[in-house]
């Protein structure tokens, strides 16, 4: 009888702590994006399982979610995001997700205080406003839509919230996710903070060589395809004339791309910089007869694999694409 109870005792103790290791395993961290899954992992490496919900091939202003990102949301310890402006397909998700378990990006106080914020040129807001005009009425009554148009949409507010492209707000970033593991997981705080440290210690290094790098083409003009690099740009230092759009899923109108093939002779812009994600059709469609080379940058680094110095990979490939069409 004593046998038996013992065998019992320690069954039971086996199940529970089976059950506690497989709680432990199912234990995740997830990053919305790419991008900002680079910084993440920097942090979460050798601490808890971390997982980006997007693929590494999309871009955030369209990607459609699938039933089993939901699952890996529910499920989720941590999720860690931008906001609705930039990540639209999270918006009916995170209502659902307790706010506890996550991490808005934007609204941390040191990161809102450095995001950038501007009135853009009524060509962007018109050309958002034509396209919808477009499909929905068929080119009709074009001339008297675009007066109309200019009158009420001119000045848009823009705020860009392509923060990892920023190293000083993802330093804060880095510092934030941190603090959130840390409370989850306080028994792993002296690996938290190590690699915080590192990440910073990186981030140091990397500013400096990618500064050095860019320096003998600061000064040449180039268009991108979409207004999402301002934040690295400022940094080091480069010469951006103009982008094709603001949002990557509406396209210029011909006037528009009329306009930017005439400013590409008139501003002797080297390069246009077109992006893996988007057909590069209208950029195939401006540089005709001109002698504008192009190049590609990634956003998101779809090519980048996830690691503890993806990060500082990203930077730097973002640097050397900028660096070969340029130069």
């Amino acid at each position: 009888m004593y046998k038996l109870k013992c065998s019992l005792i320690t069954k039971t103790l086996l199940m529970s702590s089976g059950l506690l290791f497989a709680n432990a395993a199912m234990s995740t961290v997830v990053s919305s994006i790419h991008p900002i899954g680079f910084i993440t992992e920097a942090i979460a490496d050798g601490v808890v399982e971390h997982k980006v919900l997007a693929s590494s091939s999309s871009s955030p202003h369209d990607y459609a979610m699938k039933p089993s990102d939901i699952k890996l949301l529910n499920e989720a310890e941590l999720v860690i995001w931008v906001n609705e402006d930039l990540e639209a397909f999270l918006i009916k998700p995170m209502e659902n997700k307790d706010v506890s378990k996550q991490l808005k990006l934007s609204e941390i106080e040191q990161i809102n205080a450095l995001i950038s914020r501007e009135d853009k040129d009524t060509a962007y807001a018109h050309n958002e406003h034509e396209h919808e005009h477009e499909h929905e009425h068929e080119h009709e009554h074009e001339h008297e839509h675009e007066d109309h148009s200019n009158e009420e949409i001119a000045h848009d507010h823009y705020t860009d919230w392509h923060i990892w492209m920023s190293p000083e707000i993802s330093s804060i970033a880095a510092e934030q996710i941190a603090a959130e593991l840390v409370k989850i997981y306080p028994e792993k705080r002296e690996k938290i903070e190590g690699n915080l440290n590192e990440f910073k210690t990186n981030m140091d290094k990397t500013i400096t060589q990618i500064s050095s790098k860019l320096n003998d083409v600061k000064e040449k003009p180039y268009y991108v395809f979409h207004d999402a690099y301002g934040y690295y740009e400022d940094k080091f230092g480069l010469h951006r004339e103009g982008e094709f759009t603001i949002n990557p899923t509406i396209m210029p109108g011909v006037q528009q791309l009329s306009e930017i093939k005439s400013k590409l002779k008139a501003e002797n812009i080297v390069c246009i910089f077109k992006e893996p994600q988007f057909s590069p059709n209208v950029i195939n469609a401006v540089i005709q007869d001109t002698k504008v080379k192009v190049g590609s940058l990634d956003p998101v680094g779809g090519d980048i694999e996830l690691s503890k110095r993806s990060y500082f990979e990203f930077l730097n490939s973002l640097a050397d694409n900028y660096i070969s069409c340029l130069k």
